[in-house]
C-alpha cells in the first residue's frame, strides 16, 4: 500500500518541484531586471551630472584666462558665451545630489563671492565635482596652477615670454 501512495504522489512531487523552480526563476529574473533598470537610471543620472560639472570647469577656465594676475593683463583673453555657465548651473541644480555645495564652490572659484579667487578655490570646486560623481576624495591639490600657462607652443607661453623681454 505504501508503494501505491508513493507511485500516485510522484507526479505531484515533480509538479511541485517544477512550480517552485519556476517561481524562483521568475522572481530572480524580475529582481535582476529591476536591478538592471535601477543601475541604468543611476548611470544615466551620473552621465547627465558629469556634463554640467565639466562645463562649469570650462567656464572657470574662461574666467581665469580673462583675469589680470599680479597686475599683469590676461595672457590669452577671449570672449566666451555666458550661456555655458548658465546652462551648467541649471543642469547642476537638476542633476546634482547636493547642488548648493557645487554652486557655492563654483561661485568661490570664479570670485563672485566678493573676494578674489585662488588655486585653492578651484581645487575645492574639483573636490565637489569628484564627490558628485561618486569618485574617491581627491588628495592631490595644485596650489600653483599657473605653470600650465608656460607650456611651450601655447599663445600664453609666447605672450609670457614677450612680456619678460620688455
Amino acid at each position: 500500500m505504501n508503494s501505491e501512495i508513493f507511485q500516485n504522489s510522484a507526479p505531484w512531487i515533480a509538479l511541485s518541484g517544477v512550480i517552485v523552480a519556476s517561481t524562483i526563476s521568475s522572481v530572480t529574473g524580475f529582481w535582476l531586471y529591476h536591478r538592471s533598470q535601477k543601475d541604468n537610471r543611476r548611470q544615466h543620472v551620473l552621465d547627465q551630472r558629469r556634463q554640467p560639472l565639466f562645463e562649469a570647469l570650462q567656464a572657470i577656465n574662461h574666467v581665469y584666462a580673462n583675469t589680470e594676475w599680479q597686475g599683469q593683463p590676461p595672457l590669452n583673453p577671449s570672449k566666451w558665451d555666458i550661456n555655458l555657465a548658465r546652462t551648467a548651473l541649471n543642469k547642476i541644480n537638476v542633476y546634482c545630489d547636493k547642488p548648493e555645495l557645487v554652486i557655492k564652490a563654483f561661485i568661490m572659484a570664479v570670485g563672485m563671492n566678493g573676494g578674489t579667487y585662488t588655486a585653492a578655490s578651484i581645487n575645492d570646486f574639483i573636490r565637489e565635482c569628484a564627490r558628485e560623481l561618486d569618485l574617491p576624495e581627491i588628495s592631490f591639490t595644485d596650489q600653483h596652477k599657473a605653470w600650465i600657462a608656460s607650456l611651450p607652443g601655447t599663445k600664453e607661453c609666447e605672450e609670457f615670454k614677450s612680456r619678460k623681454v620688455t
